[in-house]
């Protein structure tokens, strides 16, 4: 049998607004940044708290994932994102350790 993916978990949480789920996907100290390098979120906390503004300001938003690539410890999808009536695509790397997501890359297209 398969480990949980914490991924997939974090992804199904995200599509439920559920986000003790969610955060649960994350090491305690784990860090979200940008692409450019720049820190985003720090701490499994502050996750909680941005992705619970998230979804109470979006209450419809959701994400699926047509393409994923595993390599090592690394999971990259591509995410399409869906949120009232604009849509984007999002590229997200998760570095997995010790069954959750210990970094986060987010590559977020403008057009």
């Amino acid at each position: 049998m398969e480990p949980e993916d914490p991924v997939d978990n974090q992804l199904a949480a995200y599509n439920r607004h559920d986000v003790d789920a969610f955060a649960a996907c994350y090491a305690p100290d784990a860090e979200v940044r940008a692409a450019d390098g720049r820190l985003l979120m720090r701490g499994r906390d502050e996750i909680r708290d941005r992705y619970t503004q998230l979804f109470a300001e979006h209450p419809d938003v959701s994400a699926e994932v047509p393409n994923r690539i595993r390599a090592g410890d690394w999971i990259i999808d591509e995410e399409q994102v869906q949120r009232g009536h604009e849509q984007f695509h999002v590229a997200v790397g998760y570095e997995i350790r010790d069954g959750l997501i210990r970094s986060v890359v987010m590559m977020r297209s403008e057009s």
